[in-house]
């Protein structure tokens, strides 16, 4: 089974879109901040169903606890 880092768009996003040293911010438009909204509330639906997949797999709480 392949493990994706789930947050690896926000991370990016973050650290590098957003990161005023590596982007000048003016350089984003409106439809630039437009896309990235849109993008993010699919990535908050995504991370929600992968975290609650995940969780409903394990059996044991400490497992559960553990994860979140």
């Amino acid at each position: 089974m392949i493990q994706n880092y789930p947050l690896e768009w926000l991370d990016s996003l973050i650290s590098i879109t957003l990161n005023p040293s590596k982007m000048h911010l003016r350089d984003l438009g409106k439809e630039d901040i437009q896309n990235h909204l849109e993008k993010a509330v699919i990535e908050v639906v995504h991370n929600q169903s992968e975290l609650k997949n995940q969780v409903f797999a394990l059996h044991k709480e400490n497992q559960i606890r553990l994860l979140v």
